[in-house]
């Protein structure tokens, strides 16, 4: 019976924690539809770990990604965020909707390359999606919380 009720515990969690990104594009990067989850490092956290950076959930898939592949995302990405984009407007959030930056190719140093995305809130929930990539190695990631905008949420994870 104690097996029972904690399988039926750990299956309820991860249904809740699927739900977070479903019905985004980028949801296929978590479900091993680019690269395999054997090839993925998943990490998900919630509560109070994540108070301080004003998030309630968080969630990253570390990859080995080609040219291709981020190719793949950033197109996911892009889908997410302008068939979004209406509902941003009409939440009249206008600050960081959306930010690029790329890194020079320095000597000596892998390039960087960074994507943020701010999707509509859930109620009083904010939702960004965003990917970092260093030489062949990328971590994306869907967060959740009670950051404003993309600057505010730059800033936290900065400090």
């Amino acid at each position: 019976m104690k097996r029972l009720i904690t399988i039926l515990i750990i299956a309820a969690s991860a249904t809740c924690q699927l739900q977070a990104q479903k019905g985004l594009h980028v949801n296929d990067i978590f479900e091993g539809k680019l690269v395999p989850q054997s090839q993925m490092v998943e990490t998900i956290v919630r509560g109070k770990e994540l108070i301080r950076y004003k998030l309630s959930y968080f969630h990253s898939a570390r990859m080995k990604a080609d040219d291709n592949i981020v190719r793949k995302i950033d197109e996911l990405m892009r889908l997410d965020y302008t068939e979004n984009l209406p509902d941003l407007l009409a939440e009249k959030r206008i600050e960081g909707y959306y930010m690029q930056s790329e890194s020079k190719n320095l000597p000596g140093k892998k390039p960087v390359k960074t994507h943020m995305a701010m999707l509509p809130s859930k109620g009083n929930i904010h939702r960004f999606i965003c990917y970092k990539r260093k030489g062949d190695e990328l971590t994306f990631i869907y967060m959740e919380g009670t950051v404003a905008s993309i600057t505010e949420l730059k800033d936290i994870l900065n400090n």
